[in-house]
């Protein structure tokens, strides 16, 4: 029986496909499809990507994706690899909780009551704050004859009001996750908070943002041809990347608390 590589590379050949022309049209390098046709799956980069080569691989010379992955995951499985995403660091699996709707109903009673407090405790705040409404009657002003000093009568200057502090900077509500495509297309696949997992690929010149209020999973299949930004900060390859030659971003976490430790 044939292996998935042997099959893929028989209808590619039989349409007369060259590799090339599957790089074109899927964004997937060259490298990657010739280790499909070899069954070299130790050189992919794993995970979800495995998968998503496959796929698209499949559908490009006529063959039903399905039997294309579970012919995969049987070769897979025969081989004894472990096709679980590469980590870097700062990298983990994070499943989205699943989320109900008694758990909305009482995160919006929270809101409610919390919302309800604030305001109570601001009109108190206001109301022994308040300022005095009596009326002081205005000082006529010196005359310029009578403002020298009398003699023998020490006079103390008034002191300067101190500068008023400035105001200390609110950390960011939420996250917003800017990807603006360079130098070459790009696949990208984005988790935010508990919402289903959204893949695309990026071709020069485009760019997406996305937002989240507590979190977000980043996968980006060629991070060097992306200028990206986190709350305004550019996101720093070498924080989330183990060396210079690694170009795949795989799950990355970023929350409010610790989206600084990755960006310049």
């Amino acid at each position: 029986m044939a292996t998935l590589g042997q099959e893929l590379k028989r209808r590619r050949e039989e349409k007369g496909i060259s590799i090339q022309q599957i790089a074109a049209k899927t964004l997937i390098g060259i490298r990657f499809l010739q280790a499909i046709e070899t069954d070299d799956y130790g050189t992919l980069p794993g995970g979800v990507f495995n998968r998503a080569f496959v796929r698209k691989f499949a559908a490009m010379v006529g063959m039903d994706e399905a039997a294309a992955l579970q012919l995969y995951e049987e070769q897979v499985n025969l081989q004894g690899l472990d096709t679980a995403p590469v980590y870097e660091m700062g990298v983990e699996n994070w499943d989205p909780p699943q989320t109900t709707g008694n758990g909305l109903l009482i995160s919006l009673g929270v809101l409610i009551l919390l919302s309800v407090g604030a305001w109570f405790a601001y009109n108190y705040l206001y109301t022994a704050k308040a300022p005095s409404t009596e009326v002081t009657p205005e000082r006529e002003p010196s005359s310029p004859t009578n403002s020298a000093p009398i003699a023998g009568l020490e006079v103390t200057p008034s002191p300067s009001p101190s500068p008023t502090p400035m105001a200390e900077e609110k950390p960011p509500e939420g996250l917003q996750l800017r990807i603006e495509t360079v130098s070459a297309s790009c696949w990208m696949r984005i988790v935010r908070d508990a919402e289903p997992a959204e893949e695309s690929t990026q071709l020069p010149g485009s760019t997406i943002e996305f937002t989240a209020r507590e979190k977000m999973v980043v996968s980006l299949g060629n991070l060097p041809s992306l200028r990206v930004t986190i709350n305004g900060r550019t996101l720093n390859p070498a924080k989330v990347l183990k060396s210079p030659r690694n170009v795949v971003l795989s799950n990355l976490i970023l929350t409010r608390e610790n989206y600084l430790n990755y960006v310049d």
